[in-house]
C-alpha cells in the first residue's frame, strides 16, 4: 500500500508539471526551475547557484555549505530511522525489491517513461 501511495503520488507531481510545462510554452503560467537530486550530487555549487538566480537571489551572499548545518548532500553514518541519510545517487535500488518495483511500475508506468526513468525499474 506504501508504495502504491507513493507511485500516485509521484505520477500526480509528473502530470502536474508536465500540464504546466506545457501551459509555459504557450506563454502561460510561471517558470518552474526543475531540480534533480542526482544534478545536484553531480554539480552541487552549480546547481544551487542556479536556484538561487531563479529566486532572483545573489549566489555570493549564500552561507557555505557544511557537514555541521547539513546543508551538504549525504550523510556521513547512515541511519535508516532518521530524516537524514547517506544520501547516496542509486542507493535506494539495494532496498526496491521485485515487487515493490512491479507495483511502482503498474501505478506510475506512464510516468516513469516520460521523465526518462523507465531504466531505473529495469524495463
Amino acid at each position: 500500500d506504501w508504495v502504491r501511495c507513493i507511485a500516485r503520488g509521484w505520477a500526480e507531481h509528473y502530470s502536474w508539471w508536465l500540464r504546466h510545462e506545457e501551459a509555459r510554452k504557450a506563454g502561460e503560467g510561471r517558470p518552474v526551475l526543475t531540480v534533480r537530486y542526482e544534478d545536484l550530487l553531480q554539480d552541487t555549487e552549480g546547481r544551487r547557484d542556479s536556484m538561487y538566480r531563479f529566486l532572483a537571489l545573489d549566489p555570493a551572499a549564500a552561507a557555505p555549505l557544511s557537514r555541521a548545518t547539513r546543508t551538504l548532500p549525504g550523510h556521513l553514518q547512515e541511519d535508516p530511522d532518521s530524516f537524514f541519510r547517506r544520501g547516496i545517487q542509486g542507493e535506494w535500488r539495494e532496498y526496491f525489491t521485485d515487487s515493490a518495483k512491479a507495483c511502482f511500475k503498474e501505478t506510475a508506468g506512464a510516468a516513469l517513461v516520460g521523465f526518462g526513468y523507465e531504466k531505473d525499474l529495469n524495463w
